[in-house]
């Protein structure tokens, strides 16, 4: 999913601080799905800076799970 809101960015990565550069600020990010050690996650990627912006557990993360449901 692309994430194009840094509120919604925010807000997704749960419990987890997103650092951003100024670049990164303004531009979309993807939400990916994926598992570790049997539980579900979320990978934000920065499009611009290629990397790994938060990865987070998605159980009790209701944000999360609604995008990655979507």
């Amino acid at each position: 999913m692309n994430i194009k809101d840094p509120v919604i960015l925010r807000t997704t990565a749960g419990d987890k601080e997103v650092l951003l550069s100024k670049q990164e600020d303004s531009i979309n990010f993807y939400l990916y799905r994926g598992t570790k050690n049997g539980e579900e996650y979320g990978i934000i990627v920065s499009l611009i800076g290629h990397r790994i912006i938060a990865e987070t557990n998605a159980e009790g993360n209701n944000t999360l799970l609604f995008y990655i449901n979507k």
